[in-house]
């Protein structure tokens, strides 16, 4: 009579302290007769030190499981082919089979790739979470991942593109840091975010190094002994929540100073030829600006591009709130000159390109410098076809005022 197949338990044992393995992944080592391990070329196996440093795994069979660490898909796809077979023999001797991985069984582990191959073929297979990497290196940080509706992104440093993993929004988790770090201190120095970053190596481990900036942390690590997460703008608040004072004072302040001036605000001159694109590029680049604005989040991190954003995001809130209220009040001529438009025949432009120039560096959105360079050109456009018909206007008294003040600054 054919005996029954045994099960196949991958055991998350935690980033490298003993102590952090949960009690069932101790029960379930303990209780499994049989463990496959698996090994680095070297044939070490951090997994199994840490395993024995928490659990009793006296008179256990150890068969140990050789996995492809390399970039060839294929390869990788037949050491697992061969870690799975080799897995499934012990299983249909009737045992029970666990696999000790680092961290958890669902991030990077080895264990996952033989379990999906070993369930195609009918195999029960269990998981048992273990305690990730970078929730041991925030603990002993000090430091929370996430707050509120913060996202967190685990990234892989050394096989995803660096920038655009920066560009997310939220906490960068990035894991298997240790080859690539000089790529990931370089990339984290020229956004001005070393300082705000941090790294554990060893976690958990004897040789243990903790960094609570970048500025300070190794130039070199390895791959199963530095799991390292590096913390980017962890303090983020949405971008919409700065768009609010903006929009209250372009919108809200100018209709209490009168309808009239919504109105003059809002008049378009004739146009023509290119003046007609040029508007159209600016209606969808405007929108463009606030719609990628409610989708960022400014990175509150302390860095330089936070301190000179903040600067010119209140300098820009302050320009335009004195440019709608000399705007908005009745003028004593038949244009307006006297305020802000003393020192600029367009303040109110003025202050959209230094409060969006804030954004831009608060949110260190590339989409977002895009869309504020295509509505600051098509802006001039407008500008041009603005005075173009006060010109038509007010004739002599608005040329003299031309010649006078400036268009920007």
């Amino acid at each position: 009579m054919e005996s029954e197949r045994g099960t196949f338990y991958a055991v998350g044992v935690g980033p490298g302290d003993p102590e952090l393995m949960t009690r069932k992944a101790v029960r379930v080592l303990e209780e499994c007769p049989v463990l496959a391990v698996p090994r680095t070329p070297a044939g070490d196996s951090l997994a199994l030190e840490i395993a024995q440093a928490g659990a009793d795994l006296t008179d256990k069979e150890i068969h140990f499981i050789d996995f492809a660490m390399s970039r060839d898909e294929e390869k990788r796809r037949q050491a697992h082919r061969r870690a799975a077979e080799a897995v499934r023999a012990l299983l249909d001797r009737g045992t029970d089979v666990a696999m000790p991985v680092l961290g958890d069984v669902s991030l990077f582990a080895s264990s996952a790739y033989v379990a999906q191959l070993l369930e195609e073929e009918g195999c029960r297979c269990v998981r048992v979470p273990g305690v990730p990497s970078f929730c041991a290196a925030a603990a002993r940080l000090g430091r929370s991942l996430t707050e509120m509706d913060l996202p967190v992104h685990i990234v892989p440093a050394g096989g995803f593109p660096l920038e655009e993993a920066l560009d997310l929004p939220g906490t960068k988790v990035l894991m298997k840091s240790g080859r690539a770090l000089p790529q990931v201190l370089e990339a984290l120095e020229s956004r001005g975010l070393l300082e705000s970053s941090a790294m554990v190596q060893n976690c958990g481990l004897p040789g243990e190094q903790a960094a609570e900036s970048l500025k300070d942390a190794p130039q070199s690590g390895s791959y199963f002994k530095t799991p390292a997460a590096a913390e980017v703008g962890l303090n983020n608040v949405y971008a919409l929540i700065p768009l609010f004072p903006f929009l209250l004072l372009r919108f809200g302040l100018l209709g209490r100073l009168g309808r009239d001036g919504l109105g003059r605000a809002a008049h378009i001159p004739p146009m023509g030829g290119r003046e007609r694109l040029a508007y159209w590029v600016y209606q969808l680049s405007s929108a463009g600006v606030l719609v990628c604005l409610c989708a960022q989040r400014a990175e509150v991190d302390g860095a330089w591009p936070f301190w000179a954003g903040l600067v010119l995001y209140l300098l820009g809130l302050a320009l335009c709130a004195g440019a709608v209220v000399s705007f908005g009040r009745p003028s004593p001529g038949p244009f307006r000159e006297d305020g802000l438009y003393r020192f600029s025949r367009n303040p109110m432009y003025v202050s959209y390109f230094v409060y969006f120039a804030g954004c831009v560096l608060l949110t260190r959105s590339r989409l977002l410098a895009a869309l504020v360079l295509l509505f600051q050109l098509s802006e001039h456009w407008i500008i041009l076809a603005e005075e173009r018909w006060c010109r038509e206007q007010f004739g002599a008294p608005y040329e003299a005022y031309r010649k006078r003040v400036r268009r920007y600054l």
